[in-house]
């Protein structure tokens, strides 16, 4: 009877402790600013991993909303605060938060939530279309090209007139593409933006910059067929 009292003493001590720490973190307040002087991420899209093996893609609202898309699904129930170079967000009622600085074009920090968990996690800020240079462009719509890029693939895209972008290369055929153009400016997103083109369109050749969201970089060209 003894040792189970003292096993049951030792219990609420772990047990206290435990939720003392919790209850703080669950409170942690946002980091203060180190750098006052960095750019407010309001109207910006950032992605990235964290590590619990999700990759996330975060909108910053100008009004303080937070529109985040993981694998799961797309959400408007989060928000953000943003102190100089300081940057915290919930999700889904406080749910999950994150708390990280920004330097430059990347975010990273850590992160916790109701049941306990911790884990670090990252961003990148998304680079948006280009503005159109030339607005007398024509149209990529019903049009196909040959395309070289520096990552060592050779690919085939087919710009179809609804905005779906058709393309091969050597593991297969895909439909899962989408095509933006405004004027010279072409961009292009493959498999739930798991792929991102951007390029400029001249005559019959168009070159450019891609990315992933492992944060992968390289240059493509294309030529029309």
């Amino acid at each position: 009877m003894k040792a189970s009292v003292q096993s049951i003493a030792k219990f609420a001590v772990l047990y206290l402790a435990a939720s003392v720490c919790l209850l703080a973190l669950a409170q942690e307040p946002p980091p203060s600013s180190a750098n006052d002087n960095a750019a407010s991420v309001a109207g910006t899209t950032w992605a990235g991993p964290d590590t619990m093996g999700r990759h996330y893609e975060y909108e910053f609202l100008p009004d303080g909303t937070l529109h985040y898309t993981y694998e799961n699904g797309s959400f408007t129930d989060g928000t953000w605060k943003q102190d100089g170079d300081a940057i915290y967000m919930s999700m889904n009622n406080k749910y999950s938060e994150r708390q990280g600085r920004i330097s430059g074009t990347h975010m990273a920090g850590k992160a916790w939530n109701v049941v306990g968990k911790t884990w670090t996690w990252e961003a990148d800020r998304q680079i948006p279309p280009p503005p159109s240079a030339n607005g007398t462009a024509a149209s990529l719509a019903g049009s196909s090209w040959d395309v070289i890029e520096t990552e060592g693939d050779r690919d085939i895209f087919n710009f179809q007139a609804d905005g779906t972008l058709n393309y091969s290369y050597q593991n297969g055929t895909y439909s899962n593409g989408i095509w933006k153009q405004d004027g010279d400016a072409i961009y292009i997103e493959m498999n739930n933006k798991f792929v991102e083109y951007t390029g400029r369109i001249t005559g019959s050749h168009i070159e450019g910059k891609a990315w992933n969201v492992k944060g992968r970089k390289w240059t493509w060209v294309a030529e029309k067929r």
